[in-house]
C-alpha cells in the first residue's frame, strides 16, 4: 500500500465511524432524577398550629452521593432539615445547615424521633386526608415535586416542640 493511501484510507475510515453514529455519552442524572421517594406524609396539625413536621425514604439509585437541602410548601413560610438528638436529659432540634445526605445506592430516611423536614410558619391547618404539593430541593440545583398526604400524629414521640 502507498504512503498516500494510508492517510486516505485512516481518513475515510474516521468517516465512516462517524457516519455510523458513535453513541453519544451518556447525560448524568440529576440528584433529583437519582432519588427516589418512598411512604412521604406530613403530619397534621391541629387548628391555629403554626409547625408540623415530613416525613420520608430517599433511596439514591446514583453511585455518587446525593444531598436534600432544602423543600418548600404553599402552606409553609419555610421547610428546613432537622435533626434530634438528647442533650442534658432533654430531646432538641436543630437544622442540618448543610442538608441530608443520601448516600451512593443506598437511602437515608426522615422519621419521627430523628431527622426530619421541618415545616413552619403554616398559613392553615394540615388536616388528615389532604394531599400536599411539596417540591424537594437537591445540591445540585435540581428538584423534584411530590404530592403529599397529610396523615394523623403517631403519638407522643411525635412531639416537634423547639428547645
Amino acid at each position: 500500500m502507498s504512503t498516500l493511501m494510508k492517510p486516505l484510507l485512516a481518513t475515510l475510515f474516521v468517516v465512516w465511524l462517524s457516519a455510523c453514529g458513535a453513541p453519544e455519552p451518556a447525560t448524568p442524572m440529576t440528584q433529583a432524577e437519582a432519588v427516589s421517594i418512598e411512604e412521604a406524609w406530613i403530619r397534621e396539625t391541629p387548628p391555629g398550629a403554626k409547625v408540623s413536621a415530613g416525613y420520608m425514604r430517599l433511596v439514591n439509585a446514583a453511585d455518587a452521593p446525593a444531598r436534600l437541602i432544602g423543600a418548600t410548601l404553599a402552606e409553609a413560610a419555610r421547610a428546613e432539615i432537622h435533626t434530634m438528638f438528647m442533650q442534658d436529659g432533654m430531646m432538641r432540634m436543630r437544622q442540618l445547615e448543610n442538608g441530608l445526605e443520601i448516600p451512593a445506592r443506598g437511602q437515608a430516611a426522615l422519621k419521627v424521633g430523628g431527622d426530619h423536614l421541618m415545616l413552619m410558619g403554616l398559613n392553615t391547618a394540615l388536616t388528615s386526608g389532604a394531599q400536599l404539593s411539596l417540591q424537594l430541593q437537591f445540591a445540585d440545583g435540581s428538584s423534584t415535586n411530590i404530592s403529599v398526604p397529610v396523615k394523623p400524629a403517631m403519638g407522643a414521640a411525635d412531639s416537634h416542640a423547639h428547645h
